[in-house]
């Protein structure tokens, strides 16, 4: 099986099982994480953000759009990306394979992974998502007002990651 997904209810143990196949899916019971996990709104803003490490932003989705997914089939070559879902439903492509998350369960796509993701029940849907300072950079300029059309593909290559498909 090139793919995998696991839901883990069992704890970290069976992690390695999980990394090899490149994708895995895990829930989290907030009531054990510590009071600062839950720290309140993140009302849509970049929480954390490192220039060596890693990023993480809140964003959502009101649901009831016309569009397939928020994110087309496209692959980071150099960088893994991960959701954790907060609210609602998200669903997933990874490599050939489709899933959903819902609350309290994470996503992470290896890089190298050609994935997609959108609103699984199109409904509002509140979720994080994690990756590198490289991917949020990607991100930010997709989102950024242009006055001409943008030339998304050239943007993915800016950032070491391929769009894919039409």
């Amino acid at each position: 099986m090139p793919f995998g997904v696991r839901t883990f209810l069992e704890g970290v143990s069976h992690l390695r099982d999980c990394v090899a196949y490149g994708i895995y899916v895990r829930r989290i019971d907030a009531r054990s994480q510590p009071p600062e996990f839950n720290a309140g709104a993140l009302a849509g803003n970049v929480f954390w953000r490192s220039s060596d490490d890693f990023a993480a932003v809140e964003w959502s989705d009101p649901g009831g759009g016309e569009r397939e997914w928020i994110a087309p089939l496209h692959v980071h070559h150099l960088d893994d990306e991960a959701w954790y879902v907060l609210e609602g439903r998200l669903r997933f492509r990874l490599g050939e394979d489709e899933l959903e998350a819902g609350p309290s369960e994470y996503v992470i796509a290896r890089k190298g992974t050609p994935h997609a993701y959108g609103n699984a029940l199109k409904k509002p849907v509140r979720y994080l998502l994690i990756s590198t300072p490289r991917i949020l950079e990607l991100v930010e300029e997709l989102h950024a007002p242009a006055g001409d059309a943008l030339d998304y593909r050239a943007i993915f290559r800016k950032y070491d990651s391929e769009m894919l498909g039409g």
